[in-house]
């Protein structure tokens, strides 16, 4: 495909910027042009990504992002845009619903259709357009406010990523210094993508405007990250660019004084806007005639107010009327609307929007008829100033009575421009009219995943209830304080919750209510990630005041209890799992939903496999899908990490991940990818586990930082790092420093973290370190019983630490751990063997007839459970072990360091190739020194696979005869092939009769002894 150049005659004709030279190039703006049709051929080529264009208010940022969508529409690239709205009433997610429905007039019915695929239920909630062309897209199914949110996420960057599958598609997202931290949200997860997609956006912003806190600042230092993403920042006119500017635009005679384009420059900063604002009211005045236009004077920029009056001055007093009062819309204003406001007849209206039109001081609304803003933010806030605050007030409140009058009976479309102009009059009598608007605009943003505008809406609310009766309080309070907590506001939804507890008791309200309203909020906090003293005390507030005859409340507030032990020992801090009030379970399973059912569920219980599938089958029946994922989660992380089922983990997880992308629940997304990464490390599928770990990182990054699933997603990195290799000094640090927080002991175990802990140290170096976790550690292993949750992941670990440091002293602790395990039937964990931990334990001790028969149990245990990488290793160790006590058959040594490094080799697990090396290469030498040499510095299992070879045996065969598996055959056989030089199987049966490796075929004797 050949891209159209900037002279290109179509272009240039179409093009209607008064900043566009004669030649077709941008003045002053070439550069910035250039690289966006650069950024449009890669997306071309599917290297799409974001391109953000930045500068001050009237630099023409607008204005070329309009020319490169004429140049992209030029050969018939679809280009949608969206726009952010000024003011707390626009529209949720306003840039993505303008986009959104754009795209559904812009592609064949039947092509959008298609692409909205089973996004369409999540779009059709938000955009007008797609519900109103596909009334059959059924509601989509509810989730949490987080769940919801990210759902909506997916929902846009999935359908823009297929609309753009066949062909560049490009966004223009304007002003987004003024958009919503939600829609912002959505601008940052597509930036993960359109880099690898022909997906083009290109976004404005005035970076003036920003600063930390501000939701732009945080989403751009994300983009910054990926690749895909390029600034453009424009800067003003030099001087020559300013006198090129204005030599086209019509406006200059010829009898321009030379030093005219100087002065602008300087007084202007070279400001494309400034600059033309200047020239209209020099033109106006008449003062480019050839005499001197000082304008100094005016004090530009600081000046443009200046030049904005003195060219109202200039408009009739109608005009002038029409655009005082416009100012307090920051929106648009619609001509109905804003006939009442200024109470001027129709046909004087009607003149005056012309005499502004004219004036370019105001411009029609693409899509909206009758709707009207001003041509630049700069003369709306220049006319605003002119108010003084009082009158301010006032006009904002005209405005919402012009709104009531016009909207009777369709308030609820104006709901939110209604609340926000109320609030705005908040100081005037009668600002309680606002309250229901607030409300409705609260629901609306909330029916829209608009969870930080539903708070914002709610606020709104509570201010103009300040002077409300106490019964208009107690019904706002509550929802503001749960809104908070939906929208991760944890500390101000605290704060709420106690504003709202006193508006309830001042209305006298029954315990009932409070205890509920309690339960939803402290779910709402909990659920949100606040801490545990965070929401602990308002669930035990309302369990001290439930009535026992309204058991199902109590039930819930009781299920939102952790019941966990502290337990401390020297560095470490852990936890002791309670379990769950039994009467709030019977209460939940047989009163309450399917969400107050899987609420009853946790992991820390002692479950039977009978128990867990009979739920697995009872999830079949469930329709609500947080319930199905909570299910699921539980009984998936049960097989994992209780049972040692990592098969059927990772089926159960394969299933979650189906139904989670289904209905858009993030966090049931990246549960599944993390524990199935977890489950496919065990396994010793590592290309399918690092796979899971890098798609599990991005979707546990957007569940926030305080996230649980943050130390599973550490998990994974360590135990790939234990098989593949990895930064141990890192990995130590991190969790020594998780250990030793106090915090950990609120709520969760966390005995298997300390175990990884000392292990890590251990592979860092620092046996030191690693000692000193081990002896916190080890007593608190010694006083648990077997039952507890994740405590087999303690006593492996902790025993591989133990075995690395042949620290004799700990291992009795270990090995009598280990073997309670096994006797109570407790799963191996992911990456540890009970059985290994036994034969590890006699090793250091001494035990080595015990020790041979827990090798043997491990092999069969790892086995049967599919841990391959482990299996190799119990190889090694067992070899290890046999060498270091100076026991056993040194062929039998050799065979089982054999067939580990074939596993190894197979698998990629580097450290542990070097160190079966290095052991094998060991045992070699050792038989060498005593004159037992071989050919070609073959093994002795590998002279043995010589001569099956020889004898025409196959794989199959050979791996009958020495009892391994094929893939040991295969890889022994290269290694062979390698050590002598041999191309194939039949050299190497000639090797072997030059080597006298080959038997005699008469009498079957093999003479290389």
């Amino acid at each position: 495909m050949t891209w159209p150049t900037h002279d290109d005659p179509e272009v240039r004709v179409r093009s209607r910027a008064p900043w566009l030279a004669g030649s077709g190039r941008f003045v002053g703006r070439t550069r910035e042009f250039d690289a966006l049709r650069a950024r449009l051929d890669d997306a071309h080529f599917g290297k799409g990504g974001i391109v953000m264009i930045a500068g001050e208010a009237g630099i023409g940022k607008t204005r070329i992002a309009h020319e490169f969508a004429l140049h992209a529409r030029s050969y018939e690239i679809p280009v949608l845009w969206g726009r952010s709205y000024e003011g707390d009433w626009s529209p949720p997610y306003a840039p993505w619903v303008e986009v959104l429905s754009a795209a559904a007039k812009a592609f064949p019915t039947e092509t959008f259709r298609e692409a909205l695929g089973r996004e369409g239920p999540t779009l059709a909630r938000l955009v007008p357009d797609i519900r109103a062309a596909h009334p059959e897209i059924a509601a989509p199914a509810p989730l949490s406010p987080g769940d919801e949110r990210f759902r909506l996420f997916d929902a846009v960057v999935e359908v823009l990523l297929r609309l753009g599958a066949a062909k560049p598609l490009v966004l223009v997202l304007d002003d987004l210094h003024w958009s919503d931290a939600a829609s912002l949200g959505v601008l940052g997860h597509l930036g993960r993508f359109a880099g690898t997609s022909s997906v083009l956006v290109v976004g404005t912003y005035r970076d003036t405007e920003l600063h930390r806190q501000h939701p732009l600042d945080e989403v751009l230092a994300g983009l910054r990250r990926e690749r895909s993403f390029q600034r453009l920042r424009l800067h003003g006119f030099n001087r020559q660019e300013v006198a090129q500017f204005l030599a086209p635009a019509g406006t200059v005679p010829p009898t321009l004084p030379p030093a005219l384009a100087v002065v602008i420059s300087e007084e202007t900063n070279g400001n494309p806007f400034f600059i033309e604002e200047v020239m209209r009211h020099l033109l106006e005045e008449g003062k480019l005639g050839g005499g001197r236009a000082d304008l100094r004077e005016l004090g530009i920029p600081e000046g443009v107010r200046q030049v904005v009056r003195r060219r109202m001055a200039r408009l009739s007093p109608a005009a002038n009327r029409l655009l005082s009062y416009a100012v307090v819309f920051t929106g648009g204003f619609d001509f109905r609307v804003l006939q009442a406001l200024t109470e001027l007849p129709e046909d004087d209206l009607l003149d005056a929007l012309d005499e502004a039109l004219a004036a370019h001081l105001i411009e029609p609304v693409r899509g909206a008829p009758e709707t009207y803003d001003f041509v630049h933010a700069i003369v709306r806030h220049a006319l605003y100033e002119e108010w003084s605050p009082s009158r301010r007030v006032r006009l904002h409140r005209r405005l919402a009575e012009a709104l009531e009058e016009v909207a009777a009976g369709r308030e609820r479309e104006r709901a939110a421009e209604l609340a926000a102009q109320f609030h705005a009059s908040a100081s005037l009598p009668g600002a309680e009219r606002g309250i229901d608007h607030a409300l409705i605009a609260a629901e609306q943003a909330k029916g829209s995943y608009a969870r930080e505008r539903a708070v914002t809406f709610l606020r709104m609310a509570r201010d103009l209830a300040a002077a409300a009766p106490a019964s208009t309080r107690a019904e706002v309070l509550p929802r503001l304080a749960v809104a908070e907590a939906e929208a991760l506001l944890l500390r101000d939804a605290q704060t709420s919750i106690e504003e709202a507890l006193a508006a309830l008791e001042a209305t006298g309200a029954s315990p009932v209510a409070v205890a509920a309203f309690l339960g939803e909020a402290a779910a709402a906090l909990k659920d949100g990630g606040a801490p545990q003293g965070g929401w602990q005390p308002f669930v035990e507030r309302g369990l001290a005041i439930v009535p026992s005859c309204e058991e199902l409340v109590w039930a819930r507030l009781a299920l939102l209890q952790e019941r966990f032990e502290p337990v401390a020992s020297g560095l470490i801090h852990a936890s002791r799992w309670l379990g769950t009030d039994p009467r709030a379970v019977a209460l939940a399973r047989e009163r309450g939903d399917e969400n107050d059912y899987a609420r009853t569920l946790q992991p820390f219980d002692d479950w039977s496999r009978e128990w867990t599938e009979s739920l697995l089958h009872r999830v079949e029946s469930w329709q609500q899908p947080t319930a199905i994922v909570r299910a699921l989660i539980i009984a998936g992380a049960y097989f994992l990490y209780h049972r040692g089922e990592f098969r059927r983990a990772v089926e159960l997880f394969d299933q979650l991940l189906a139904i989670a992308e289904r209905h858009g629940s993030i966090l049931g997304q990246a549960e599944a990818h993390v524990r199935s990464a977890v489950a496919r490390v065990a396994l010793g599928d590592l290309t399918a586990a690092q796979d899971a770990e890098a798609r599990a990182r991005d979707l546990v990054f957007r569940l926030g930082p305080g996230h649980r699933l943050h130390a599973s997603a550490a998990w994974i990195t360590a135990l790939l790092a234990e098989y593949l290799g990895g930064d141990w000094a890192a990995i130590g640090d991190y969790w020594t420093r998780v250990v030793g927080d106090p915090r950990l002991g609120e709520r969760t175990i966390g005995l298997d973290d300390a175990a990884l802990a000392a292990l890590a140290q251990v592979r860092a170096g620092n046996p030191a370190a690693a000692r000193q976790i081990l002896e916190a550690l080890t007593p608190v292993v010694a006083a648990m019983e077997p039952t507890l949750w994740l405590l087999n992941g303690a006593v492996d670990f902790g025993g591989a630490a133990v075995w690395a440091l042949g620290a004799a002293d700990l291992a009795p602790v270990y090995r009598t751990a280990a073997r309670a395990l096994i006797e109570v039937g407790h799963g191996d964990y992911p990456g540890g063997s009970h059985e290994l931990t036994v034969a590890r334990m006699d090793s250091v001790l001494g035990n080595h007839a015990e020790a041979e028969t827990y090798f043997a149990r491990a092999r069969l245990r790892l086995e049967a459970t599919g841990q391959r990488p482990l299996r190799a290793i119990v190889d090694l160790d067992e070899a290890t072990a046999l060498a270091a006590a100076d026991r056993g058959d040194p062929l039998r040594r050799e065979h089982l360091l054999e067939s580990a490094l074939a596993v190894f080799r197979e698998l990629g697990m580097a450290p542990w190739i070097g160190l079966a090396e290095a052991a094998l290469n060991q045992a070699v030498r050792h038989d060498h020194r005593r004159g037992e040499a071989r050919p070609g510095g073959l093994t002795d299992r590998e002279i043995e696979v010589v001569r099956l070879v020889a004898r025409g045996h196959s794989d199959r065969q050979i791996s009958d005869e020495l009892y391994v598996s094929p893939r040991t055959v295969n890889a022994h056989i290269r290694n062979i092939l390698g050590k002598t030089e041999c191309g194939n199987r039949t050299e190497l049966s000639v090797w072997a009769l030059e080597n006298g490796v080959f038997p005699d075929p008469t009498t079957g004797r093999e003479d290389a002894e």
